[in-house]
């Protein structure tokens, strides 16, 4: 910054011609008593000033005006904060003060976005905008779900598959499992007895967490119709690992299909799942389709009964 005297020339804040002294800022001229603050109006003293866009500012003041701001409070962020998956910028105390979605991650501060109680833990209000509540919208779903798995040559049988909502601790008791635990969904079989002693399938059944958002509840739906498919076709040598994550990898490529942020959210969380039999499953059989593609798995189940033998490369 300078100060001298030179022909009158033109103020860049008001305009008008500067005659005798002038501050210098870049390419502008100020008067004197000009050369004030975009932000604050006040005087800048000792040199110290930004300029930005044509425009001047204190330091602080520019900092705050064009800094980002914290989408749960509206501070602007002038030191290190936090961003999320879904673009959401926040402070980093936040991350204590508030409890993250049970379902996207988003932080959840009740107080000013809506969020609520769910099952396993706490809902924001955009996963509870898009929740699945009713029977009837699960349903027409499910059956959307079952199309798209048709189309990707699951062939399944004309028996119709029910559906239902349920709660939590419903489902971890038809699993066996710990409340505690993330699951979302199960698929039921009913056997009927014949004369000789042996079984055969009566029925099947799909029950799904109520109140999942809409893309949750498609890859939920797309998981247990893979499970279904084994069980229409008398599936049963496959471990654990290798059911699961097949069920897995139906349920990525529905998500990885949708083309959208959530779906690729919710196929993120199932490429990252460290779970030995979810997680290392699903990597297991996406391996397996990157040799043999996913309808070389699919014919080999329906054929053989069993997953490709896949031949070691030397």
């Amino acid at each position: 910054m300078t100060i001298t005297n030179s022909r009158p020339i033109i103020c860049a804040h008001c305009g008008g011609e500067v005659c005798g002294a002038y501050i210098q800022a870049g390419s502008n001229h100020y008067h004197p008593f000009h050369f004030v603050c975009s932000v604050c109006g006040k005087d800048i003293l000792e040199g110290l000033y930004v300029e930005d866009d044509g425009h001047v500012y204190h330091p602080g003041c520019h900092e705050a005006r064009l800094a980002p701001r914290c989408s749960y409070c509206d501070k602007p962020l002038c030191g290190d904060y936090r961003e999320d998956y879904w673009g959401l910028r926040s402070c980093i105390e936040h991350e204590v003060e508030f409890p993250s979605c049970v379902f996207c991650g988003r932080m959840v501060d009740s107080r000013r976005n809506g969020g609520s109680a769910s099952q396993g833990g706490v809902r924001c209000i955009v996963c509870r905008r898009t929740a699945i509540e009713g029977e009837r919208e699960a349903d027409e779903l499910f059956r959307e779900t079952l199309c798209w798995c048709s189309a990707q040559t699951l062939a399944f049988s004309s028996r119709k598959v029910f559906v239902g909502l349920c709660d939590k601790q419903r489902i971890c008791k038809m699993l066996g499992k710990n409340p505690a635990g993330k699951h979302l969904g199960v698929t039921k079989t009913r056997h009927l007895s014949l004369w000789n002693g042996a079984f055969r399938l009566q029925s099947l059944s799909v029950f799904i967490l109520r109140g999942l958002p809409r893309t949750l509840f498609m890859g939920v739906s797309a998981h247990e119709l893979g499970h279904v498919w084994l069980k229409q076709l008398g599936i049963v040598g496959l471990s654990e690992q290798h059911e699961e994550g097949f069920c897995e990898f139906l349920s990525f490529r529905r998500y990885h299909q949708l083309k959208t942020k959530e779906g690729q959210f919710f196929a993120g969380q199932i490429a990252g799942n460290e779970d030995n039999v979810y997680g290392e499953g699903f990597r297991a059989i996406r391996s397996m389709a990157a040799r043999v593609g996913f309808g070389g798995i699919v014919e080999s189940l329906r054929a053989q009964k069993r997953l490709p033998i896949i031949e070691r490369v030397q």
